[in-house]
């Protein structure tokens, strides 16, 4: 029930996502995660503008500051490759 309820929340913020609207960041974090669970493979890849890879990009969203310098690392490791 509370995954089913999660998921309505997300498909009710989805809309906002249609018109590149600026929210506060606590409606932000839910118009990326709609976009991420509900979008096209486009929109996906778009919705957390992060270093990491696609799958991964969430991640960053509730990491500490400090990982960044990890995320620098990585990210330089993927272009490189």
């Amino acid at each position: 029930m509370t995954a089913d309820l999660f998921m309505f929340a997300l498909a009710g913020v989805f809309p906002a996502s249609m018109f590149e609207s600026n929210l506060a960041p606590p409606m932000s974090y839910l118009k990326d995660l709609s976009a991420f669970f509900f979008g096209d493979k486009e929109e996906k890849e778009r919705a957390f503008y992060s270093v990491l890879p696609y799958p991964l990009g969430p991640i960053q969203m509730f990491s500490p500051p400090s990982a960044r310098v990890l995320y620098n690392t990585f990210s330089l490791a993927i272009m490189e490759t």
